[in-house]
């Protein structure tokens, strides 16, 4: 159960609601994210088809490999010149598609991803300037912090509209036509490699999970740190007029210590 106060009365809710009220929010996040980018829309689909485009070279251009491999084994063989010419240009091309699909999709991605960014920072920071002063008396509202939200969480946003959308595109065009090459040269071969492929997508999954909460650890750290700067920096008459430059140098010095432990545990 999760605990909720609404107004003067206090209940416990199911679990299961509260997961799919998360569920619904990220569903609302994505629409709305969607929705603020609808101006980039033919960017977006421009991107989205060069990643298929891009994820379906990868493969082809294993086949050619395998070609090229067993054929320069088979040096005695009259027609050797002629089919590894064949192979040659087989790998130019693939290499000319491959160039031209990524360029594509980081060019469309890339301006999808800075219009959104610009567009999330403008609403936030509106956002802000339109909160109560109650608001930003709170410490975890200091201008340090906000500031590094502007710069840092919507970051995040692009890298999350942009490239990771690509490479989830790109990662399943290349599964799929894997494995419809897989089947069609060795069905049997196939299987046993789907059977092992449960086990690597559970270790990926805990892999994502275990650096996740270490950057969300990291995060709420700089947040402090950059709010400890911002406030020495502006009120650098009165720390200098103390003498405590080494006493703020020590504070974020110790703010530090954990992002750094934490990339070692990584």
């Amino acid at each position: 159960f999760f605990f909720s106060s609404r107004r003067r009365h206090t209940r416990f809710l199911p679990v299961s609601w509260a997961r799919r009220c998360v569920q619904e929010t990220e569903k609302e996040h994505n629409k709305r994210l969607f929705e603020i980018s609808k101006p980039e829309r033919g960017y977006l689909i421009l991107g989205v088809l060069m990643s298929i485009w891009h994820g379906t070279v990868l493969p082809f251009f294993a086949v050619v490999l395998s070609e090229t491999l067993e054929a320069l084994s088979r040096t005695d063989e009259p027609d050797f010149k002629e089919e590894t010419n064949l192979l040659s240009y087989m790998f130019l091309v693939t290499a000319a598609a491959g160039f031209l699909s990524i360029a594509t999709q980081t060019w469309a991605m890339t301006i999808v991803g800075e219009n959104l960014t610009f567009r999330l920072r403008k609403l936030v920071f509106q956002k802000m300037l339109r909160m109560h002063v109650g608001w930003h008396d709170l410490p975890e509202n200091n201008p340090g912090s906000l500031s590094s939200m502007l710069a840092s969480d919507v970051q995040i946003v692009n890298s999350l509209a942009s490239t990771n959308i690509g490479l989830q595109i790109q990662s399943m065009a290349s599964f799929i036509t894997g494995m419809a090459i897989a089947f069609q040269s060795s069905w049997r071969l196939t299987l046993v490699a789907l059977g092992m492929s449960p086990l690597m997508i559970i270790s990926g999954a805990l892999q994502a999970k275990f650096s996740q909460g270490f950057s969300n650890q990291s995060n709420d750290t700089y947040l402090e740190s950059s709010s400890i700067v911002m406030e020495s920096v502006t009120n650098i008459r009165t720390v200098a007029s103390f003498g405590r430059e080494d006493k703020i140098i020590e504070i974020f010095d110790k703010k530090l210590q954990l992002p750094m432990k934490l990339a070692f545990k990584k």
